[in-house]
């Protein structure tokens, strides 16, 4: 079975590397950030085929305009010390035979690692980025959720960051986002997509509110993973080699209920094979044995996120240490692997020796070919957070 290949780490990409002014070629869309994963123990490189930010595609859709044009011109945003040249460098890379995806999935094959499509289920970005916004959304408030009463700044609200979001109550919506992985699936060579639902975690009217989200609402939610599954699942046969399903969820099988996702359901009706916990924002206080329970009893896999932004006070030359402290843990509640969310961000913009530097210190965490795991057994961890040392001692095996 494909969900029994060993799968020792996820590596999620969010296309920002192609905002560098080379990506417009294969090799410079690949050179800094992704080539260097080959040999280590990344089996699975996530690439967010909806863009990092801004919710359009940036491989070369036929059903939705593309990062650019999807906006009605190039998005403002640029990382720092970039400029804004993604949706040229797309353009350029589709125009000469080389789309995006497919760069990643060729890349991915040849060095012996699977492509999943990670498709961000509500991303919300364009709340605070300037030109942002797709022309779709925007000719559609009708079906934003409900923010009446939200500032619409994310520093003034903890919901402000959530104003831009669309309600899944509405059939268009849903069909929006089925729509590209229905796409992905039938013209990518994909070894499996990402839902990510932590991008962002705000799907009904009711939770801007403040409110319980309803049966029906949960629901409905659950409607579109299972239509999702069967839409994989005949894929899969008619290829003759499936496309799994992974769930980035919120951080506790409660915390997903009360945003309308109901994992339980998910996890014992087959339609999910990988669940990803939280998206590595609280690590520390990550209840993975709550998933590992229930996961493990349906055959479906657990791989806890790891965000390179958690926690914040940790120093460059220290982090790959917190990563390996929070993966003992980890392993020895039953975890199936680690899922690494922001770990290339830190390079962003950075070239040279400070590049090299940057990336070594973040990627110095990734296991050598052979190792099972991102932690030696037995390991002793020490982490400097907000001045006080603290030692974690855990044992594996």
């Amino acid at each position: 079975m494909a969900l029994a290949n060993e799968r020792r780490i996820f590596f999620n990409d969010d296309t920002h590397e192609l905002f560098r002014p080379d990506a417009n070629t294969p090799e410079g869309f690949l050179r800094r950030r992704l080539k260097p994963l080959a040999g280590t123990g990344v089996d699975v490189i996530s690439w967010s085929v909806l863009g990092g930010w801004d919710d359009a595609p940036a491989y070369d859709s036929n059903i939705q305009p593309t990062y650019g044009d999807a906006h009605g011109g190039p998005p403002s945003f640029s990382p720092p010390g970039l400029k804004p040249v993604m949706s040229d460098n797309i353009k350029a890379l589709i125009d000469s035979g080389h789309c995006p995806l497919q760069i990643v999935i060729d890349f991915t094959h040849g060095n012996n690692m699977e492509t999943f499509a990670s498709i961000r289920m509500n991303d919300c970005h364009e709340s605070f980025v300037a030109g942002g916004i797709t022309l779709w959304k925007k000719e559609r408030l009708g079906l934003w959720v409900d923010s009446t009463g939200i500032p619409h700044d994310r520093n003034k609200h903890p919901l402000g960051l959530y104003w831009t979001a669309q309600d899944f109550t509405h059939q268009p919506v849903r069909d929006r986002k089925f729509e590209i992985v229905e796409e992905v699936c039938q013209r990518y060579d994909i070894d499996g997509i990402s839902l990510n639902f932590m991008r962002h975690p705000v799907f009904f009217s009711r939770t801007m509110r403040g409110q319980p989200v309803t049966a029906e609402e949960i629901q409905t939610m659950t409607g579109l993973v299972r239509r999702i599954r069967r839409l994989t699942d005949a894929r899969g046969l008619e290829r003759k080699r499936p496309i799994l399903v992974a769930a980035i969820v919120p951080d506790s099988l409660q915390l997903s209920r009360n945003a309308g996702l109901d994992v339980e359901t998910w996890i014992k009706e087959d339609l999910i094979d990988i669940v990803v916990p939280g998206l590595g924002y609280a690590p520390f206080s990550l209840p993975v044995d709550q998933f590992v329970g229930l996961a493990h009893a349906y055959g479906v896999k657990v791989y806890p996120c790891i965000n390179r932004k958690a926690p914040q006070n940790v120093p460059d030359e220290l982090v790959s240490e917190g990563f390996r402290g929070l993966a003992a843990n980890w392993y020895a509640a039953g975890a199936d692997g680690v899922f690494f969310w922001n770990l290339g961000t830190p390079f962003i913009g950075k070239t040279g020796g400070d590049l090299a530097k940057t990336r070594s210190l973040y990627y110095a965490v990734l296991p050598e070919p052979g190792s099972l795991t991102i932690v030696p057994e037995p390991t002793a961890v020490c982490l400097l957070l907000a001045g006080v040392q603290t030692s974690i001692l855990a044992t594996i095996g």
